[in-house]
């Protein structure tokens, strides 16, 4: 489940976020509900703690938001395009030995 977690939360940022449109933690949280995927606060924040450690293969960015004092986050390279993230995706989940 902490993968689908983890898939998830780079989907979203990959495909709502950018530098000029940054998302919140309450936004990634409101999106995992709308998935029906478990997570709470903690889990999410140890996940966007590890995409922006610089140890994951997608860069994630952080910034102190200047509106309020939680952190914004967005992807700031993009080394594949959404539909070849999803056949990733869809190939990780499908194959057994994988996961």
């Amino acid at each position: 489940m902490k993968y689908k977690r983890l898939l998830t939360i780079v989907e979203y940022l990959w495909k709502y976020s950018s530098k000029q449109q940054p998302k919140s933690i309450e936004d990634i949280l409101h999106y995992l509900e709308m998935k029906r995927i478990e997570g709470g606060l903690k889990a999410v924040r140890n996940d966007l703690k590890f995409l922006t450690s610089g140890e994951s293969f997608i860069k994630v960015e952080a910034a102190q938001s200047g509106r309020n004092q939680y952190i914004d986050y967005w992807i700031e390279d993009r080394f594949f395009e959404i539909h070849e993230l999803r056949y990733m995706m869809d190939a990780i989940s499908s194959a057994r030995f994988i996961s």
